[in-house]
């Protein structure tokens, strides 16, 4: 038995696979619509709006009458309940999407747009050419009628459908293909039991190798696994973990590295995670700030979390079976990036590096940027400090002795410096500037550099502690909200950091936590978060007042927002703080 979750908010897909399902559900009516996260379907035509990843919705006729449905979203399949009949979905493992039917016909009725046309193949296929992607619809089980035509004056295509009807025995069963050039209809085709079974296998085989949790949380677990193995998607060969499947459907650079964390238990995939950027750095060491299957952008980057990940990592596995030549590559790669900050972030060349824009920190409205930029922040030192750490680590790997030996000194002279430059009495202050003016704030963010442990001074450390573990500071009764209470910036229903609580944060701050030797305050707001996750079906954003979902105030409802990002946190926490006989309360 899978887990059910609802349809609207988190898509039906799986790895490698661009094709997904999801639901709108609007006036009390809900529509399954096939659609693609192909960068070139989320962009505008000649006379049509933006699809947005939309391809088709799915209508189900009977007698020449439409009928309304509901569907059930599920890890083992999709569901399709109607009066008098139902229906499933799975997907192969080739991508190629499948539709079930009973009891009705299955209509796809794709709106085109001009030089866009459908073609016979002449083998009991038809294909669609949109201008991203091709769809093969081909019939399984039962006939295909295919309703097409074209105004070659106007290059202008008529209505489309396509009607797939039932055999004898009453069944339907719909094969639509993905592609971007060129797709071919199979000799054969599994049944759809078959189909289902195997996509059941594929994500269990998946799911046996994501972290331990709690039995309590199992459900959890699942449904997080889920979302991560969903949002896997191959781009230039390389695997990458997208966002989500709303408007934020790309590959994040930081957040791979994020993701691998949550892969220690399968470290051959946190090791791709780690990699799969340094495959698009540009000559100058900087890694774009993310990616799909038609650009890479450099407009801007984010923060070089790999060191922390690989820090955490390095706690579970050392990488010996990763050959030395490719080592050594993500080694350089690092390096790279690391120097990148230094030359291309350092305007007033005083060794601290700065974020030139809010979005280069990861977290777009965060208070820190309330005065301007570039702003010089404590949390962008602390993942410079741990990159190095972690090329030291990888060094002495390569037996490069002498590189170990200076990346040490330069992590404990970056560590030494960022606490003269930002510390004003306990407290780590963020500097605006040339001006190097202190920014006063009551961001989240300002707990990161936690992460260095013992590291920190002990009274900084335990000063940082104690005012996230007041009440009604940043402490609520589900999680850490992103900006504290009672700051005049902070914002209920803000995107990221400016007030909601926010997965992420609750990541770095609980690991700071728990690295600085605080495992009991840890546990506190982990099962706080991770209770308050549950209720909410894994909103990325949760009201820091209420708990409730705030995403669709910044996002709209209109996309299965739920992001892998939110997955992966839970799974890395929970595995590692929610269990109750470690921390009793």
């Amino acid at each position: 038995m899978g887990i059910a979750y609802d349809p609207v908010h988190i898509s039906f897909g799986r790895r490698d696979c661009f094709g997904y399902l999801s639901v709108i559900r609007e006036n009390e009516r809900e529509t399954l619509y096939i659609c693609t996260l192909h960068a070139g379907a989320n962009m505008p035509s000649f006379t049509q709006p933006p699809r947005r990843g939309r391809l088709f919705p799915v209508k189900l006729v009977r007698n020449g009458e439409d009928l309304p449905y509901t569907v059930e979203g599920n890890t083992d399949v999709l569901k399709l309940n109607f009066e008098g009949g139902s229906g499933a979905v799975s997907i192969q493992k080739d991508g190629v999407i499948r539709i079930l039917v009973s009891g009705a016909d299955l209509i796809l009725e794709p709106k085109l747009d001009v030089h866009e046309v459908a073609k016979d193949r002449n083998d009991g296929s038809w294909e669609l050419a949109l201008f991203t992607p091709k769809c093969l619809f081909c019939p399984v089980r039962g006939t295909m009628d295919v309703r097409f035509s074209y105004d070659v004056h106007t290059s202008t295509p008529g209505e489309t459908g396509f009607t797939f009807r039932p055999d004898d025995s009453g069944i339907a069963d719909a094969a639509i293909h993905l592609y971007i050039s060129n797709g071919l209809r199979l000799e054969q085709y599994p049944s759809f039991e078959a189909v289902s079974q195997e996509y059941q296998q594929a994500f269990q085989e998946f799911l046996a190798r994501m972290p331990i949790l709690p039995e309590a949380y199992e459900k959890g677990r699942i449904l997080a696994a889920y979302l991560v193995w969903t949002h896997i998607m191959e781009i230039d060969g390389t695997e990458v973990i997208f966002m989500n499947k709303g408007i934020h459907r790309a590959a994040f650079s930081w957040q791979q590295a994020y993701q691998a964390m949550a892969q220690y238990r399968n470290p051959e995939l946190a090791w791709k995670l780690i990699a799969a950027m340094f495959r698009f750095q540009d000559d100058y060491g900087m890694l774009p700030d993310c990616v799909d299957d038609v650009k890479k952008s450099f407009s801007g980057t984010k923060p070089p979390l790999q060191g922390l990940a690989l820090i955490f990592l390095f706690q579970y596995t050392d990488f010996s079976f990763v050959p030395l030549r490719e080592y050594r590559a993500v080694y350089d790669g690092i390096s790279r990036l690391v120097f990148w900050w230094m030359s291309y972030r350092d305007t007033l060349h005083v060794g601290i590096p700065q974020y030139d824009a809010p979005d280069e920190s990861g977290w777009d409205d965060s208070s820190m940027f309330r005065k301007g930029a570039p702003v010089a922040t404590p949390d962008l030192s602390t993942y410079m400090i741990l990159a190095m750490d972690a090329l030291a680590v990888m060094a002495h790997r390569l037996n490069s002795f002498y590189e170990e030996r200076e990346w040490k000194r330069r992590s404990s002279e970056m560590k030494d410096k960022m606490i003269e430059w930002f510390r004003e009495g306990n407290d780590l202050v963020p500097r605006l500037g040339m001006e190097r003016e202190k920014v006063y704030c009551g961001s989240a963010a300002l707990f990161v550099p936690l992460l260095l442990g013992d590291r920190l001074p002990t009274e900084i450390r335990d000063h940082l502690t104690d005012v996230m573990m007041e009440e009604g500071g940043w402490l609520t009764p589900f999680g850490l909200a992103g900006e504290r209470l009672d700051s005049e910036d902070y914002r209920e229903r803000g995107g990221w950091l400016s007030g909601p609580v926010l997965g992420p944060a609750q990541l770095l701050a609980c690991l700071g936590l728990l690295f600085s030797g605080k495992k009991q305050e840890a546990h506190r707001i982990v099962k706080r978060y991770a209770d308050a996750l549950l209720r909410s079906e894994f909103a990325m954003v949760m009201s820091a007042e209420t708990g409730k979902d705030v995403s669709e105030f910044r996002w709209g409802s209109r996309y299965p927002n739920r992001m892998s990002w939110t997955g992966m946190v839970f799974l890395v926490l929970g595995s590692l703080l929610l269990d109750e006989k470690d921390h009793p309360s």
